[in-house]
């Protein structure tokens, strides 16, 4: 039987195991191993950088982690797409990661051995009962006793500790509060509760018509119904349109402004522009920069420190407004994708190098 291709689902929640190679211990220690300082900083430097890159590519992918936790060679994650597919996402993190271990670690193997494994999951649902399996992970793993106290969970920041800067807590806050959980002592019984009926199940082999999902049937239909509607952009030819709804959209007037301000808007509008049109369809940064004759990995450069600098434009309230405009100009085309593995005119293009 043929595998099933990913699915991609704009603006729903995933539920991701992403393992690396047994043999590695990268982003904490093994347990019931001994291990010396120097080992010990070499993994912290490790989880950082994993960590870094991590909140990179959900910047420039308009992505959102809701929950986390990481084990010796596996990192377990609640992640919430827009436009751009999981599977985008996941390889430009695999690809800075591995070569970044490449580099600094001594690996010469695949540090990325086999698929990761994702479900799109019912978040109305089953949201606090997948957030809950991640935070139990490491106990599981004999990693700790108490995961309140493992600090390499979300559940260690939203009891108290540091946020990582990729973590986003609002829909996980909404969620406990609407259970009436506000306290570490709230979580702990939470954690002991038993999952809603039917969690284990979709935990184990997704929903029985479909393996990618965790939801019942109602879900699963409402879940195809938006993967068959995907659309892309292609029928884009030119920035002009984009250029001018980037500039009405920051507020600019068009007039001139001297000296270094006039480059500083100009950056800007640029790097928000080839943003939305590669997160938003099939236009690839190559072309976008060939648009703009400027060079590709300038225009990523600006991309990268502008997602940094003003998260308030780029993030998914600014992709709904630029869809919007879009449909206005029918501009966007649906994009159905097979049911089985997909032919590599279907395959994502592969992300910049960041």
């Amino acid at each position: 039987m043929a595998r099933q291709g990913r699915l991609h689902v704009p603006n729903e929640t995933y539920y991701v195991r992403d393992a690396l190679s047994q043999e590695l211990e990268v982003l904490v220690p093994r347990a019931g191993q001994p291990h010396t300082g120097a080992e010990l900083r070499h993994i912290a430097a490790h989880r950082i950088q994993f960590e870094s890159q991590l909140h990179a590519v959900t910047r420039r992918w308009g992505a959102t982690v809701h929950a986390h936790c990481w084990l010796p060679n596996k990192a377990l994650l609640l992640i919430g797409v827009s436009c751009v597919p999981l599977d985008v996402i996941l390889h430009s993190l695999h690809g800075n990661f591995s070569r970044y271990l490449h580099r600094n670690a001594g690996i010469t193997g695949r540090p990325y051995p086999a698929r990761y494994h994702a479900m799109v999951i019912d978040a109305e649902e089953f949201l606090l009962d997948f957030a809950r399996e991640i935070f139990l992970a490491p106990v599981a793993a004999r990693l700790c006793e108490d995961p309140l106290a493992y600090e390499h969970s979300a559940l260690h920041a939203w009891a108290g500790g540091p946020t990582p800067l990729f973590l986003r807590q609002s829909a996980l806050r909404r969620a406990f509060a609407q259970r009436g959980i506000r306290t570490p002592i709230d979580l702990g019984t939470f954690l002991k509760q038993p999952p809603r009926f039917g969690f284990q199940a979709f935990l184990r082999r997704g929903s029985s018509s479909d393996r990618r999902i965790a939801g019942n049937l109602l879900f699963v239909r409402k879940v195809r119904a938006k993967s068959e509607h995907v659309r892309s952009v292609s029928r884009l030819s030119s920035t002009e349109p984009v250029l001018r709804w980037v500039t009405q959209y920051l507020g600019i007037d068009g007039e001139d402004d001297p000296g270094k301000r006039q480059g500083e808007i100009r950056e800007l509008t640029r790097a928000l522009a080839a943003w939305l049109i590669t997160c938003c369809g099939s236009v690839s940064l190559s072309q976008v920069a060939r648009w703009f004759q400027c060079g590709k990995s300038t225009l990523h450069t600006h991309i990268k420190q502008h997602c940094e600098q003003y998260p308030e434009v780029f993030n998914s309230h600014t992709f709904a407004k630029f869809g919007a405009f879009l449909e206005t100009l029918n501009l966007l085309e649906p994009v159905r994708p097979t049911a089985n593995r997909p032919t590599p005119q279907e395959q994502p293009r592969s992300p910049p190098v960041s």
